[in-house]
């Protein structure tokens, strides 16, 4: 179940730090990258692109380290 689950981030990370003007075409701008600091750096493009890194980073750590993302409560027994 891990791999899957953390296939399927992966999958969503890479799209969104590639590809992420067809997400902005598809939902629309994010109104608070617009503002801000995050506006000088390129606003919800920028944005995206991180979340997306972060989804891979995340995705690393679900496949590679011993973490459950459905419960992350540790086991009674530990």
């Amino acid at each position: 179940m891990r791999f899957f689950v953390g296939l399927l981030m992966l999958a969503v990370g890479f799209a969104l730090a590639l590809k992420p003007q067809w997400f902005i075409d598809f939902t629309g701008r994010i109104g608070v990258a617009e503002r801000g600091i995050l506006a000088t750096l390129g606003g919800s493009r920028f944005t995206l692109q991180l979340l997306g890194v972060a989804l891979i980073i995340l995705a690393a750590i679900v496949w590679f380290a011993d973490f459950d993302p459905i419960s992350l409560t540790p086991p009674i027994g530990e």
